[in-house]
Formats: structure tokens, C-alpha cells, sequence
């Protein structure tokens, strides 16, 4: 997705600090959800999100669409053997690792993000600043992949920490190539905030 809209030159939105011009996510659930064990399984959204529910002798899928965690004894327990305390327990470690990656990646692209700002102040031209503005495009979109799929962290919780780790990778790498670019400029000693 992302080699594709680079080749067609498309953005969403542009920056107002880096200028850098941006893609947006777009709620890529089952991208990311067919990378996960549950999709790699055949797990269906409605085995999980609409569990089969029965009234007397009739069995029907529940339409009251909803987070499998407040109904697992129909949803999770027909598959998992594991107690649902255990369960709660695995999902809560999910969400802790991929909000610490999280931080860690957006902490990146911001501060990247105002890196670029300043360096265009001193006067960096488009032309030094486009490889970068390239590295952060791709941090920000791997990070967006993950933020915009609505439980990515428990559906593909290894793919969320594979993006999340480019990402982070993406911006270093723009953060460390900005070093040059402010110091060309004079700019010795900025600390993004």
C-alpha cells in the first residue's frame, strides 16, 4: 500500500510543521486481522464479534455486534481451554506492548516532524529534506496502520509490533539523518521538545 501510493504521488493531508506530505490509514481491520492466528485460522469477524446464541431450540448468530471479552463464555471458550481470567490477562499484555511500542514510535515522528520544521527555519531546501520527509511519510503510515485497525494489537499482535518497530526504525533513521541538515545550517544544539 504504501510502495502504491508513493508511485502515484497521493497524500491526504500535508504536515504544517515538516510540510511533509501524508497518508492516511484508513481502518485496515481485516489487512491486519488476516495476518493474526485468528485469520490465519479461518476465524471468521462474526465467530468472535457475533457468537452464536440459542432460545429454546433455536440457534441463531447474535447481531448485537460487541467486544468478545464481555461475552467469552459464547465467543472465546468455544475454541480457547485456557480460563477466561487467563485469557483477560493475555489481551491486557497485548494492549501494554503495543502502547509502549506506540509511545515509543510517535514520540519518534513527532519529534521528527519538528526536526523538519526547524530545519526548513534555517533554511533547509525540499531537495535535502526530501529523502527525510520520506522516512517520516512511512514512520507516520506504519504507525497509522496500526492505530487506525481497531484491535490490531489482539488480532495480529505480532504484525502491530512489526509495524510499530518500522516505524520506529523509519524515524531514527529521519532523525538521525536531520543531524547533518541542522548542522549544515548552523544549527548545533536543538532539542525537539
Amino acid at each position: 500500500m504504501e510502495k502504491y501510493y508513493d508511485d502515484i504521488n497521493f497524500s491526504d493531508w500535508t504536515n504544517s510543521i515538516s510540510k511533509t506530505p501524508m497518508i492516511k490509514a484508513q481502518h485496515p481491520d481485516w489487512e491486519l486481522w488476516r495476518t493474526g492466528i485468528h485469520g490465519q485460522k479461518g476465524v471468521s469477524c462474526a465467530d468472535c464479534h457475533m457468537p452464536y446464541t440459542q432460545e429454546g431450540a433455536v440457534k441463531y448468530s447474535d447481531h448485537q455486534i460487541g467486544n468478545p471479552l464481555k461475552n467469552m463464555d459464547k465467543s472465546c471458550m468455544n475454541c480457547h481451554r485456557e480460563g477466561e481470567e487467563k485469557l483477560k490477562g493475555i489481551v491486557k499484555q497485548k494492549v501494554e506492548r503495543k502502547d509502549f511500542m506506540m509511545d515509543i514510535a510517535f514520540d519518534n515522528i513527532s519529534k521528527a516532524h519538528i526536526e523538519i520544521g526547524r530545519a526548513i527555519e534555517a533554511g533547509a531546501s525540499d531537495a535535502e529534506l526530501k529523502e527525510i520527509r520520506t522516512l517520516v511519510r512511512h514512520a507516520q503510515w506504519r504507525g497509522d496502520m496500526v492505530i487506525q485497525s481497531h484491535g490490531a494489537f489482539f488480532h495480529a499482535p505480532e504484525e502491530v509490533l512489526r509495524l510499530l518497530g518500522s516505524a520506529n526504525d523509519q524515524a531514527q533513521q529521519a532523525r538521525i539523518k536531520l543531524v547533518s541538515v541542522l548542522a549544515k545550517h548552523g544549527v548545533m544544539d536543538f532539542v525537539a521538545p
